[in-house]
């Protein structure tokens, strides 16, 4: 089972949190959708922000000012939400989509 973690600010994705392992389609389809968005914000915004990696499958992201990130980096968050969402609709026994509503860290 994969665990998803959304983290919101005032209703926009801010951060996110992918833990676990499944099937390696799933595996591939959450890792592609996870480093294309990261290598996005990084290529077009100036948004800063944090990035965690470890080899057991876990990362973590996270924008720097939370308060104030740049309607690019609004969308690629929402594009990416769109595809966690699909996943989940259409992997239930493999994906787990969780939602934390007004972060700030």
């Amino acid at each position: 089972m994969i665990i998803i973690t959304l983290r919101y600010y005032k209703n926009s994705v801010v951060g996110f949190d992918v833990v676990g392992h499944s099937e390696k389609f799933i595996c591939s389809c959450i890792s592609f959708l996870v480093i294309n968005t990261i290598n996005s914000v990084d290529v077009f915004t100036k948004d800063r922000f944090m990035c965690k990696k470890n080899d057991c499958g876990h990362i973590k992201f996270s924008f720097i000012n939370k308060k104030n990130i740049s309607y690019k980096s609004k969308v690629l968050m929402d594009s990416l939400e769109l595809g966690f969402i699909s996943l989940e609709k259409k992997y239930k026994k493999f994906v787990c989509l969780k939602k934390e509503p007004n972060f700030i860290m």
